[in-house]
């Protein structure tokens, strides 16, 4: 990723901070490197969606406030699970008929 195209993942930071977890102690809860960690929040990287979703449950947040994704109604991880579990039920059904 060309330095000009970072986006700091600002909200990651906060969050972190807000739960009193360093880089460090959060890396070894997801079972990542601290390096990944310090990635993502510098937006040298990004974290996929079972990190996302992981780092939801960890900090106690939802994944749309680490996305910065405000102009749209916000679920918990669980909320989530359950419309993609969902909607893949519907899928099977559409594809059956």
């Amino acid at each position: 990723m060309a330095k000009d195209e970072r986006v700091p993942f600002k909200r990651l930071t906060i969050a972190r901070e807000a739960a009193e977890l360093s880089q460090k102690a959060l890396s070894d809860i997801l079972s990542v490197d601290a390096v990944t960690v310090n990635r993502w929040e510098h937006g040298e990287s990004k974290p996929n969606w079972d990190y996302l979703k992981k780092l939801s449950k960890v900090l106690n947040v939802t994944i749309d406030y680490l996305l910065e994704n405000d102009a749209v109604d916000t679920f918990t991880v669980e909320e989530t699970e359950v419309i993609l579990k969902a909607v893949a039920i519907l899928q099977k059904k559409v594809k059956k008929k």
